[in-house]
């Protein structure tokens, strides 16, 4: 009989312990959140302005100077690869400058957004513990903050896909119209956040059709719920293997040539269409009873919800259909960009995951997270388990369908949406960790040792052992420069009179000219940009009546070139940037006249650029006129 009673004993007082520490826990995490996006925010700010904006940070700026939305819209549509929500924060603030640490500012208030976003969202799958972890390590991660300090659209669309998740979660599990309202706006500005936006849709959606429809098929009988379960798993399998381009491609192909050729035509064409759809559907509901009675069952409300939702989401990227065909139409402007001596293998994945910031303990945290995420989906969390697995798992997938091995290697900005996913299942091993811990202390039943204060300390331990390796980390990162030409730009104005010139030369001189351009005039600079390629006879005259010094430019200069580059020969290496993919070079001999300090730099340069002869043959026809 003592042994009968002493055996729930133990797990009582556990609970209660469990239940008292959880509320004292929920009661203080609010401000403990505030206190971690401050510090978050802190570390965004940090020497925001020290390292040089590089050629993408560059291009974000002319949004700035664009005349409003439909302006943005169309400068994005013209870059092929680009979306255009971040680009309208940029123009916005465009009326403020366009400073390196204007530019950034957008991505330092969506990262550091992303921090109460990514608590949020763990916090409702696995508990208010599980979520400051989370918090913790969205505020610290370096991966993080380093695309939250620079001027692209990562750390907005990291934000997005975490609301957006957090909408789809909420709504498969609650079902309030409000949740449901929030997942098609997030997901509508996710896409429009980036393309990549585009896996982490089809993540949600598979989500949500097996989550809705199991719920919708809870008392069926069981033969029905083996054919709506296998209709759905053939519907995945059509999905993944249908060539979607062609077959877009086709439809609009098709709207477009009963528009007439009006683009804006197809968008009211679909807009008949569903109409035309709504007027059947009405039809059919007042001359059908049993449609009425099964529409209006409580089991019809989430998939009418869920399908509605998709309607909305779909008419709202409707515009941009004609955009995404020529996206997926340029494979040079997406995973054609991969570029590989030898087969992707598993160096480039860990590569790839230590450049996310999942190393060392982080990444056996990852992975112990993996498992027991894996193990929660049959134990009582499936939905909050099968969220973050087929969020990681779907967009792997297609980026798998999409580039093969070479997926493996794929730069990682393109995959920061799966971050979010990735801390909260660390945040998932810590919180079962802790769990187990707990379970220990209240069956060893010390008086000096409760659970709720083992629990503590073994939560403070696993926290400070992640923060080991993530602080110092991200303390490296902060001496990391990007390509300076913000220092080759202070280097010319500091030792070149008014009216200089800089000829931009080697494979990537266009690059060279819109990033040298931007800080000279960021410097007030008078030293003019000229692409060696384009030098026509307006621009030989231009060189040949200017009174200044003539340099010479190369960025990500091949072996060849940096052997030319690093010979004494008719040029001389003057300086190179700190990440060594900018060179800055003049004529060796002292030469008065710009149009033969430009023709030496060319000369020098025919070898590995043989394109370069007409702008020499200007030079040339200049300087005897």
């Amino acid at each position: 009989m003592s042994t009968s009673r002493a055996v729930p004993e133990p797990s009582g007082r556990m609970q209660a312990e469990s239940c008292h520490g959880h509320r004292s826990l929920a009661t203080w995490a609010p401000l403990a959140v505030a206190g971690i996006t401050l510090i978050g925010l802190g570390l965004r700010l940090y020497r925001l302005d020290w390292r040089s904006l590089w050629l993408d940070e560059i291009l974000t700026s002319q949004p700035a100077h664009l005349g409003g939305p439909a302006d943005v819209i169309t400068w994005s549509q013209a870059a092929i690869n680009q979306m255009p929500l971040f680009y309208m924060f940029t123009w916005f603030l465009g009326r403020w400058g366009d400073s390196s640490v204007i530019l950034r500012m957008p991505a330092v208030v969506a990262g550091t957004l992303m921090i109460p976003a990514v608590y949020l969202l763990a916090r409702d799958l696995f508990g208010t513990r599980a979520g400051m972890v989370a918090g913790i390590l969205a505020a610290v991660l370096p991966f993080a903050v380093w695309y939250s300090q620079e001027a692209r659209n990562y750390s907005l669309l990291m934000l997005m896909t975490t609301l957006q998740m957090y909408f789809a979660f909420r709504s498969v599990k609650r079902g309030r119209i409000f949740d449901w309202i929030g997942l098609a706006a997030f997901t509508t500005l996710n896409l429009y956040t980036h393309y990549v936006a585009l896996a982490a849709t089809v993540a949600v959606a598979l989500y949500v059709l097996v989550l809705v429809t199991a719920a919708a098929l809870r008392g069926a009988p069981t033969r029905a719920k083996v054919l709506v379960g296998g209709l759905l798993g053939l519907a995945v399998i059509a999905a993944g293997t249908v060539h979607w381009r062609p077959l877009l491609k086709g439809g609009y192909d098709f709207a477009l040539a009963h528009a007439h050729g009006h683009r804006s035509l197809v968008i009211g064409i679909a807009i008949v269409v569903l109409a035309g759809g709504v007027i059947l559907c009405s039809a059919i509901w007042r001359r059908s009873p049993w449609l009425r009675s099964a529409v209006t069952a409580p089991q019809s409300r989430q998939p009418l919800l869920a399908a509605a939702t998709g309607i909305v989401v779909a008419l709202a990227y409707l515009p941009w259909v004609h955009s995404l065909l020529v996206f997926l139409g340029r494979p040079d402007q997406s995973v054609g960009q991969i570029h590989l001596e030898h087969p992707a293998g598993l160096s480039e994945l860990a590569n790839t995951l230590a450049a996310l910031s999942f190393s060392g303990v982080l990444l056996v945290a990852l992975v112990l997270g993996l498992g027991v995420v894996t193990v929660w989906a049959f134990r009582g969390k499936a939905a909050e388990s099968a969220l973050l697995l087929i969020w990681l798992a779907v967009p792997s997938a297609v980026f798998a369908l999409t580039a093969g091995r070479n997926a493996l290697a794929v730069d990682p900005r393109y995959l920061s949406f799966l971050v979010p996913a990735a801390i909260i299942v660390i945040a998932a091993a810590v919180e079962a960790l802790i769990g187990g811990i707990q379970s220990l202390a209240a069956t060893a039943r010390k008086s000096w040792l409760s659970s709720t204060r083992a629990g503590g300390i073994a939560g403070v331990m696993a926290v400070g052992l992640l923060l080991t390796q993530a602080v110092p980390a991200l303390a490296s990162t902060y001496s990391q420069p990007k390509n300076d030409y913000r220092a080759v730009a202070e280097r010319i104005a500091a030792v070149s009179p008014p009216g200089s010139m800089i000829i931009s030369v080697g494979n990537y001189a266009d690059w060279t000219v819109i990033c040298l351009q931007y800080y000279f005039r960021q410097l007030r600079a008078q030293v003019e940009v000229v692409d060696g390629l384009q030098v026509d006879t307006y621009v030989a005259d231009r060189i040949q009546e200017s009174t200044g010094k003539v340099w010479g430019v190369v960025i990500f200069p091949s072996a060849q070139q940096v052997a030319l580059l690093r010979s004494h020969g008719a040029e001389t290496l003057d300086f190179v940037d700190a990440t060594d993919s900018i060179y800055l070079v003049r004529p060796s001999d002292p030469v008065p006249s710009p149009t033969a300090q430009a023709l030496a730099l060319l000369r020098w340069e025919l070898p590995l650029q043989p394109g370069l002869e007409p702008s020499i043959a200007a030079l040339e026809t200049a300087a005897n006129t």
